[in-house]
């Protein structure tokens, strides 16, 4: 449990504070498949959970109810908590979300820069 809220202390930290974005990026930095998550988000794989999860707007039409804009991503942790962040931010939160799970698993260090890459390249982030 305190590695929770130490990546939650990172964030602050960083000025980061969209909640649902923190809590789901959390319990992916904190798990055991952080790098499958990766490879899942570098393919804006819709992943939901009862709990958790990340919707992206692709998965909508424009005239869809559901619709939340273009080239944005939906995090939700719970019924009630939910953040819409762009590609931009998006990058950022997993900039520092990879930074975290480095310090404790520094032998993967080297995939997961090429994986937070390769991330950059699939959403456009320069």
């Amino acid at each position: 449990m305190y590695e929770y809220k130490e990546f939650n202390e990172k964030m602050k930290k960083n000025y980061l504070d969209k909640g649902a974005v923190i809590d789901v990026l959390n319990a992916y930095a904190n798990g055991s498949d952080f790098l499958q998550k990766l490879e899942k988000i570098k393919n804006k794989e819709t992943e939901r959970s009862q709990v958790l999860g990340i919707i992206y707007s692709q998965d909508f039409e424009e005239d869809d109810d559901g619709y939340f804009g273009e080239s944005r991503v939906l995090f939700y942790a719970g019924d009630d908590c939910y953040d819409i962040i762009d590609y931009d931010d998006l990058y950022l939160y997993l900039y520092f979300a990879c930074e975290f799970y480095i310090e404790k698993h520094e032998n993967e260090k080297e995939i997961v820069q090429e994986k937070l890459a390769l991330i950059a390249e699939s959403y456009g982030i320069k």
